[in-house]
């Protein structure tokens, strides 16, 4: 076979490999995004909503803190701005101070507990009725 012989067949071989590793990727893309859809949950909030934002602790032996044992969720923060469809600015309910942006994957809905309902709702009755 010639140069030119040599050079035509590799470069139609190389082209048909590119073509089968394209169409490989297109199916990985496709099974792939079934698979990410499939456990995917669309999760927005509201202003004024409670959440529970996701904590990030790192063991430190030096002050002997495991991460394992540590609160996972802290809060309850008020949602005080949306600032895009996934980023939020947060104001923690009890300390009053901002957080974000926080993106939506680290927040959760937050849901009183009948203790605490119950005592809201004890503060705000009348003192005077029984």
């Amino acid at each position: 076979r010639s140069y030119g012989q040599f050079a035509g067949s590799l470069r139609r071989r190389l082209r048909d490999i590119v073509r089968d590793a394209r169409e490989s990727l297109d199916v990985a893309r496709l099974q792939q995004a079934e698979q990410y859809n499939r456990g995917h949950r669309d999760v927005q909030f509201e202003v004024g909503d409670l959440v529970l934002r996701r904590t990030h602790p790192l063991s430190d032996a030096s002050r002997g803190f495991t991460a394992s044992l540590a609160n996972r969720w802290d809060g309850p923060y008020r949602v005080r701005d949306k600032a895009s469809r996934l980023t939020y600015t947060l104001v923690h309910c009890e300390s009053g101070r901002l957080a974000g942006p926080v993106h939506v994957t680290n927040l959760k809905q937050y849901y009183e507990s009948d203790d605490e309902l119950l005592s809201q709702v004890e503060s705000d009755a009348d003192p005077g009725y029984t």
